[in-house]
């Protein structure tokens, strides 16, 4: 009987999947919220439920695969993968051409970088921030496709199915490391947000999670320096996030230790970048970081909350002074994080950098449904699961997408955060949950 129930549940949930990642229209909120609350309720039970630990991982794998033909709906980062790649197919450097220059040249239409294309990039404007390993991955996928979108999609999400399985492996590995049960990895593999987002949407964090994964697999169970540093400048050269973590790891390691990883970070990462190098690159991939931290707001928390202080005692936007302040201030707390309150023992890290992504996401000005990936995927390896129930309300932030010029209603944003934060609270100080010293009572 059991079985049947999961069978079923099973079923559904595939519908579920294959409306949101083929007929769903985002301007359709409260249909996506609905059917995505189911999905969310059948991940929690499955979790918990007593059926095999293989059935489970089964269902992830099926979930997936559901994904693999589809176009994504609630995101169109996509379009400028495959503007990037087929830009750097033909020998062009992305770092080094705005689209809203290249696609008035004459060579644009001969690389299929059309005007409708163009169109549908959401920043062409601004420099492209996709740091090599990414860019690589679209132009491979550009070249194999021939030129065709659906079929570049299609290959980039092929990538990703790689490395989710790839994150499997270590999740497994540093799970049994741990010596935790390997049951608490489905909180991330059966995550309905981790397959919408990274196998549907096609983001590419679950690639930066597989090689950061990777990178404290060969660090604390291999005992691999070199090769601990590779993985962990390859998941900077995918989405560079990591780099907020070195301080974690020289505190982690010691200083000798410490000092060879990120020299060797630093190494893997320039090679990454030497067949880009150019006098502009670093002018224009630094010229959209910066106007990504001081221009661009979205699904913010702190911010908001400083943004209405801000326009009430002087009346415009202070996003440029506060994007910068908020920057330093997520910086100060990493570091009070990596000297004050990691130790050495195998576990801390991970939980060092599950609270230090999650303060780094509090206190900034964008905060996108896919980054809560990673804090989902850490959580795992510790007591703590208020990045399952982030993984839920985040997807509020997508009532923004119920009007054409993409208006956030704060309401929902704040709802978002309240339950979190209230969640996050009971299970910091409302009971002990954990051996070790992280907010503990």
């Amino acid at each position: 009987m059991k079985y049947f129930i999961l069978i079923v549940g099973a079923l559904l949930a595939s519908v579920g999947y294959a409306y949101l990642v083929y007929a769903h229209e985002r301007s359709d909120f409260y249909i996506f919220l609905g059917v995505y609350s189911l999905l969310f309720g059948c991940y929690v039970f499955w979790v918990k439920a007593d059926f095999s630990f293989k059935w489970k991982i089964t269902m992830g794998i099926v979930f997936r695969l559901i994904c693999i033909a589809a176009l994504p709906i609630l995101s169109d980062d996509y379009f400028r993968f495959f503007w990037d790649g087929t830009l750097l197919t033909n020998g062009f450097n992305p770092y080094l051409y705005l689209p809203t220059d290249f696609v008035h040249t004459p060579v644009a239409a001969q690389l299929g970088l059309t005007q409708a294309l163009y169109h549908s990039l959401n920043s062409p404007s601004y420099y492209t921030v996709y740091p090599p390993l990414n860019q690589a991955i679209f132009a491979l996928a550009a070249w194999l496709s021939l030129g065709d979108i659906w079929g570049a999609v299609v290959l980039m999400r092929l990538v990703i199915l790689l490395a989710e399985f790839g994150a499997l492996y270590f999740l497994i590995k540093l799970l049994n490391h741990y010596q935790l049960p390997q049951n608490q990895l489905l909180w991330y593999w059966l995550n309905p947000l981790v397959i919408i987002e990274a196998t549907g949407n096609l983001h590419f964090e679950a690639v930066m999670f597989a090689f950061l994964l990777g990178g404290i697999y060969f660090l604390q169970v291999k005992k691999n320096l070199p090769l601990g540093a590779l993985f962990f400048a390859l998941a900077i050269s995918t989405k560079l996030i990591p780099l907020l973590l070195m301080p974690l790891m020289w505190r982690y390691l010691g200083f000798k230790k410490g000092f060879w990883f990120c020299t060797l970070v630093g190494f893997f990462l320039l090679l990454s970048f030497l067949p880009f190098v150019s006098m502009k690159l670093i002018a224009n991939f630094g010229s959209s970081l910066e106007l990504y931290f001081q221009k661009f707001e979205f699904n913010a928390s702190v911010y908001y909350v400083l943004r209405m202080i801000g326009f009430q005692v002087y009346g415009y936007n202070l996003i440029a002074t506060l994007g910068r302040v908020l920057s330093v201030l997520s910086l100060v707390g990493i570091l009070g994080i990596a000297f004050f309150s990691l130790q050495h023992k195998a576990r801390d890290l991970p939980i060092a950098v599950l609270w230090s992504l999650a303060f780094y996401y509090l206190l900034a000005t964008t905060v996108h449904p896919w980054y809560a990936l990673m804090l989902v995927g850490l959580s795992v390896f510790t007591p703590y699961r208020f990045a399952c129930v982030w993984s839920f309300t985040v997807v509020f932030s997508y009532s923004a997408y119920q009007s054409l010029d993409y208006q956030e209603n704060l309401y929902w944003v704040a709802l978002e955060y309240v339950l979190v934060l209230v969640y996050l609270v009971w299970e910091c100080f409302g009971e002990k949950t954990t051996d070790s010293n992280f907010f503990t009572p």
